[in-house]
């Protein structure tokens, strides 16, 4: 038998990691295909994916008794102490990393028991052979690599993002066991260039397993739109998070000239919502009409693309992976204003299919808002059509996750 186990943060179940439900489209050529959902709060809640799926929800314990029962079994597991040391070596020890090691551990224990008490019932058997696939790069993936102590024909794929990969992004500039977890995996496929070149420098041992492999949108078709109007219609979509920063936004529309019509509509949800409305309500004058969408699905928001005359996206994050939000939209051929963090350099080419800035130049900002407003409509249809050949030639879904799906079984060959 040749399968394919995934691990993901909660997909199908829940709103999370909706990207997944395109990449779920391209798995061929494995007798069975697993998911295993993990920390699952809601397992009502599930999205409709591809036939042939087998769909597990490890549910989070609400008591969390029984985390702190494997929390008990941590200071019996080698492990902690061995990184307890490594992080003695590298004088890094705080009481907030030794939590996050046991906090690490305790999850990765009590819903990697979950997963092999189920895969044991589902009668996957220990000579079968396949891949393992972890789609997120932190616990997940210490989950994956301890599965191959019980299915040792397996190889272990993990796939890097942002949080899951750039340790600044974490709290206490932290994530535990890479060494351990690099060691076993038998390739990293990372979502940037930025992210491959970032870890590869962190564990330059382990060069050889770090891959890139961008992700990929579906075709929906390209949207033919002129810039004849007095007014530009702008449109932003990410949670409303502070990392996103659309508080930013705000604060670059107020710099723009009153005589300029602006129409800005949000897509995404998040506890700051209330917050920038109210600031939105507050600071912005009467020549910008906004409205914050709400959350919205994926295969939903892009009719929305493709029927709705938007002139520019803009994303003003402190910091991305590589964002699959300006994949969507440069495959409708709507032009891009992004900050320079992460792999957005990647896929925002300055000049040609939008504006790279810096997340702190306002006024800049403010200026390249305003070259899209007074560009010619010869000059703005070219951005468009760039948009759309860039993303034809580097994230189109089709051709993206079919490799990585050749990749898959061909490591199976080896």
């Amino acid at each position: 038998m040749k399968n394919l186990i995934i691990l993901t943060n909660s997909f199908p179940y829940d709103k999370s990691e909706p990207y997944m439900e395109t990449e779920t489209e391209y798995y061929q050529g494995f007798d069975r295909k697993i998911i295993y959902s993990l920390s699952v709060r809601d397992s009502k809640n599930k999205r409709i994916i591809e036939d042939g799926f087998e769909t597990i929800p490890i549910k989070f314990d609400k008591t969390r008794i029984m985390y702190l029962l494997m929390f008990i079994f941590v200071l019996f597991d080698s492990n902690f102490y061995k990184e307890l040391r490594i992080l003695r070596q590298q004088k890094k020890t705080s009481v907030k990393r030794i939590l996050r090691i046991s906090i690490f551990l305790s999850r990765a224990k009590y819903e990697g028991y979950k997963i092999k008490r189920d895969l044991k019932k589902r009668k996957i058997s220990k000579n079968d052979f396949g891949i393992i696939y972890s789609y997120r790069f932190e616990y997940q993936a210490y989950i994956a690599v301890n599965l191959l102590k019980s299915y040792p024909n397996y190889k272990v794929v993990c796939r890097a993002h942002g949080y899951d990969l750039y340790h600044y992004r974490n709290s206490d500039k932290y994530i535990p066991f890479r060494e351990y977890v690099l060691d076993k995996i038998t390739s990293l496929s990372t979502i940037s260039k930025d992210g491959s070149e970032y870890i590869s420098k962190r564990y330059p041992k382990y060069k050889d397993k770090i891959k890139l492999s961008y992700l990929g949108t579906k075709d929906y078709g390209c949207r033919e739109v002129d810039k004849k109007s007095d007014i530009l219609k702008i449109v932003s979509c990410s949670n409303l998070l502070p990392v996103k920063r659309i508080d930013r936004i705000i604060e670059v529309f107020k710099l723009l000239p009153k005589q300029y019509s602006i129409v800005w509509e949000h897509y995404g949800d998040g506890y700051l919502k209330k917050d920038l409305d109210n600031t939105a309500l507050n600071e912005l004058g009467k020549n910008i009409k906004y409205e914050f969408k709400g959350h919205i699905s994926n295969k939903d928001l892009m009719k929305v693309y493709m029927t709705e005359e938007y002139h520019l996206f803009i994303n003003l994050s402190d910091s991305e992976g590589l964002p699959v939000s300006i994949m969507e939209v440069l495959s409708v051929g709507i032009p891009v204003i992004a900050t320079n963090v992460g792999g957005t350099s990647e896929i925002v080419i300055d000049g040609k299919n939008g504006k790279l800035v810096e997340p702190n130049e306002l006024t800049d900002i403010k200026n390249q808002i305003e070259l899209f407003y007074n560009m010619s409509n010869e000059g703005y249809v070219e951005y468009r059509k760039q948009a759309r050949l860039y993303w034809e030639s580097n994230f189109s879904a089709e051709k993206n996750y079919k490799k990585f799906n050749e990749e898959l079984l061909g490591m199976l060959e080896e």
